[in-house]
């Protein structure tokens, strides 16, 4: 993968690199599987520890959750893996329609 520097380097100055769309291709990739059914919930990975730094992690859920509190209790980061989610990760655990 592509440091973040080399990455804005990249577009800004040779925006037809070629590492840049194997970059697109590999995160839309991981993005495609990241939802589970367990229990009665839904958990989607919003993102994952696998493609993002801890911090970026935490930044995210914690600005996402003071704008959304009613969601607070369903936007966690995972404490250990589970169902094949890397811990820290960020989910989004939401009951199943019908299920509440």
């Amino acid at each position: 993968m592509l440091d973040l520097t080399t990455r804005i380097l990249l577009e800004r100055y040779a925006s037809n690199d070629p590492r840049l769309n194997e970059e697109d291709v590999k995160k839309q990739a991981s993005l495609q599987v990241k939802s589970v059914v367990d229990g009665g919930k839904a958990f989607t990975v919003l993102m994952s520890s696998a493609d993002y730094a801890d911090k970026e992690i935490t930044a995210a859920c914690d600005d996402y959750n003071r704008k959304y509190p009613e969601h607070m209790s369903y936007s966690f980061q995972l404490p250990a893996t589970m169902f094949g989610i890397p811990a820290n990760s960020w989910v989004l655990a939401l009951p199943e329609r019908g299920t509440q």
